[in-house]
């Protein structure tokens, strides 16, 4: 019996052959030319804004968050992953270069397409916050800026809820309040003013200092004008919370609850304590909402 004549293995597309060169080396460089793209050892046309893989296979040119094509036509060489965040960072900024995502996981994604409001916000604090705490308090910045993108989007994924634990478990009260402060816009309204006036008036090295001792106190205890509530908060505890600050002699505290029973809970909190307190009266804001979830702002005040 004659052995059969074995079968030609079948011949490979050149999408196999690219993924074949992209997963022989870790690191690679891909050659962009206004006509072609070079993939290690491997040529393909740009045509009309698709790669040219052959066999009649096209592949899109992807554009990225900002809108511009990943691929650019300007002859740049695009050199891929880096071994540290900080090199990465290095090749975006200095020298305007674009670098794959494989070695950064979906969550730490997230942080790196924070809004740009929130961005200045984070800049104007820099140079008062930045090296404090081993940049505890600006990494906290940074995720809690990233947890309010994700909000404001009505996006409940996977990734906002993994942002948030790790955000709490990590830096725990620092990395509640500053979210509480920048949720609020407190943080915009004013923390971020009155320290522009410690540096106008200070100088920044002493300003600086003026600010991270106040800054020190509103992390670790209490915001003078605000308190945000926590689930554990009963009636003894808000009664604390607003006397410690009216013995201070501010004229208002704004409570900030978020959450259907929560919100229900804060109103009849704050209607005991103006009961029991003749001299305070109280203000219910217009419900509002974070992300997917409703919140309301009870201005408790002195009465004139």
């Amino acid at each position: 019996m004659t052995n059969p004549i074995p079968e030609k293995p079948p011949k490979k597309s050149l999408l196999s052959e690219v993924f074949e060169v992209l997963s022989k080396v870790r690191l690679f460089d891909i050659k962009v030319h206004v006509d072609k793209v070079e993939i290690g050892d491997k040529s393909f046309k740009i045509e009309n804004g698709f790669v040219v893989l052959g066999n009649e296979a096209k592949l899109k040119i992807s554009k990225d968050e900002k809108g511009n094509p990943i691929f650019l036509k300007d002859g740049t060489s695009i050199s891929t992953v880096k071994e540290t965040k900080k090199e990465n960072i290095y090749l975006l900024e200095n020298e305007k270069r674009a670098f794959s995502r494989a070695d950064i996981s979906e969550v730490q994604i997230e942080y790196m397409s924070i809004e740009k409001k929130h961005e200045t916000i984070i800049k104007k604090l820099k140079p008062f916050l930045e090296g404090y705490r081993n940049n505890w308090d600006m990494a906290s910045l940074l995720v809690a800026g990233t947890i309010i993108r994700l909000e404001d989007a009505e996006q409940k994924n996977q990734y906002m809820i993994t942002i948030y634990m790790n955000n709490l478990n990590f830096y725990k009260n620092i990395g509640r309040m500053v979210y509480n402060l920048f949720r609020s816009g407190v943080l915009e309204k004013e923390i971020i003013p009155h320290a522009e006036k410690l540096k106008e008036f200070y100088g920044i090295q002493k300003g600086r200092q003026q600010f991270l001792i106040e800054w020190h106190d509103i992390l670790q205890g209490r915001y003078p004008t605000a308190h945000f509530m926590q689930h554990f908060d009963d009636e003894s505890k808000l009664a604390k919370e607003l006397d410690w600050r009216f013995n201070r002699q501010v004229d208002y505290v704004d409570i900030y609850s978020r959450g259907y029973i929560r919100n229900e809970r804060t109103k009849e909190l704050c209607i005991a304590y103006c009961k029991k307190n003749k001299n305070f009266e109280m203000n219910i804001g217009r419900p509002y909402k974070l992300g997917l979830t409703k919140a309301i702002k009870i201005r408790v005040q002195r009465k004139k």
